[in-house]
């Protein structure tokens, strides 16, 4: 009988540990999802200034580079999705002629939390806001005779 308490407390015990395994695994992927900020836009050529119509296309064609695809389109905000059938993540993109500003609006299987006020999300999805706002920068300093 005293074994077969003591083997049940050892499977008790192995199933909390199990749990709080698992649980600090899932934290680990996730980090504090921090928004961009504005960022600036610079026309190559000063003398023909940008316009929010150049910026709104270098985030369109900034995004498809990144496979990102142009869910919503409202005067002075674009919203993106990336979706690889597992994970998906939908930004609003704010812009106008001097710059941009990435901010998140939604997101499936990506660990997306908001707990006080910080929230914190799986790192892919921070890598993929950090690629699109990279594809936007440089797709918007790509002269505009290069651009499909």
């Amino acid at each position: 009988m005293k074994s077969n308490v003591n083997d049940r407390w050892r499977a008790v015990m192995l199933a909390a540990l199990m749990s709080c395994a698992a649980g600090w695994a899932v934290a680990s992927r996730s980090v504090e999802l921090v928004d961009t900020g504005r960022m600036q836009l610079v026309a190559l050529d000063q003398s023909v200034p940008m316009t929010a119509a150049d910026v709104r296309r270098a985030i369109i064609l900034g995004g498809q580079v990144r496979r990102w695809q142009a869910i919503g389109d409202q005067p002075g905000v674009v919203t993106l999705e990336i979706d690889n059938d597992r994970h998906r993540l939908a930004v609003d993109v704010a812009y106008d002629a001097q710059g941009f500003e990435i901010k998140y609006k939604s997101s499936t299987n990506l660990n997306f939390s908001d707990s006080g006020g910080r929230p914190t999300i799986h790192p892919t999805a921070v890598r993929w806001i950090g690629e699109l706002a990279t594809a936007i920068r440089k797709t918007a300093l790509t002269p505009r005779s290069a651009q499909p």
